[in-house]
């Protein structure tokens, strides 16, 4: 009876989360170099004030994380909504990631069009490169730090959860924030490039809205 019972509750869940689904539409425009510039603003400037802000939080945060937390951050280099969402307590369950993943996977390929834009158009390097001081516990990465690849998606997919999801709008948005800033943790991400990676979150978060 207890099986029949949560069946019936799971069919009822992605019922009710489908419906939510088809009732919202995804309309992301692919920004110009030029207005990436302008939306996002230049990164800190080496010798700044903000500059050296940001190799100080990272050295301090590199000083005080430990294996267990360096693990935490690998972990998340792997963006799927199961790993970032549900894992751990996550506020999503399993069952709605694998409803929500097609939806999501168009999403993120919208997203990365534009992050990849915007990563070309400041070509900032990541924080290893610049000062050796900086030693990351998670893989290393190719493309440009800002802005965040990583802070924009969970960003973008916290605030599409929180709009079909709203009573648990607050959870998605904690969870996304420590993904980004695990970034950060792991060396590869100055701390304002997680900044930059929100902003551009929020932006793209706009173009899905019901229909």
């Amino acid at each position: 009876m207890y099986k029949c019972l949560s069946l019936a509750l799971c069919l009822m869940t992605i019922g009710t989360v489908r419906a939510e689904i088809f009732s919202f539409q995804v309309s992301t425009p692919v920004y110009t170099t030029t207005a990436m510039k302008k939306m996002l603003g230049p990164y800190p400037e080496a010798g700044s004030e903000e500059h050296f802000m940001d190799f100080d939080t990272l050295l301090d945060i590199q000083d005080q994380r430990t294996p267990e937390s360096c693990a935490v951050a690998a972990k998340q280099k792997s963006f799927t909504l199961t790993n970032l969402f549900v894992v751990d307590g996550g506020p999503l369950t399993r069952q709605e990631a694998l409803i929500l993943s097609p939806l999501m996977a168009k999403v993120y390929l919208d997203a990365e069009i534009n992050i990849q834009i915007a990563k070309n158009a400041f070509k900032r390097r990541r924080p290893y490169l610049t000062n050796f001081q900086i030693v990351p516990c998670v893989g290393l990465e190719k493309s440009y730090a800002y802005p965040s690849g990583h802070a924009t998606l969970s960003r973008l997919a916290a605030r599409v959860l929180a709009k079909l999801f709203p009573e648990r709008a607050e959870a998605f948005i904690r969870r996304a924030d420590a993904v980004a800033w695990n970034r950060v943790l792991g060396g590869v991400h100055h701390p304002s490039d997680i900044v930059a990676g929100k902003k551009l979150g929020d932006m793209l978060a706009n173009g899905f809205r019901r229909k």
